[in-house]
């Protein structure tokens, strides 16, 4: 991957600029793996329900602010 240097614009993909093309592709792919070790699939979505849980917490007490 290249560096852009300050002044630079960064090279597009169909629009985006490449780094956030390349992010992308790394998540989808990711995402892949996880799906095939269905453990670590579940692992992960217990997590992501405890993340919300907290968001939601935080959301509530915030808006009482």
């Amino acid at each position: 991957m290249t560096m852009a240097t300050i002044g630079e614009k960064p090279r597009k993909v169909d629009g985006f600029d490449e780094w956030e093309v390349t992010d992308a592709a790394s998540t989808l792919r990711r995402a892949q793996e996880i799906k095939a070790k269905p453990k670590l699939f579940r692992a992960a979505l217990k997590e992501l329900r405890r993340e919300q849980k907290a968001t939601k917490a935080a959301l509530e007490w915030s808006s009482k602010l």
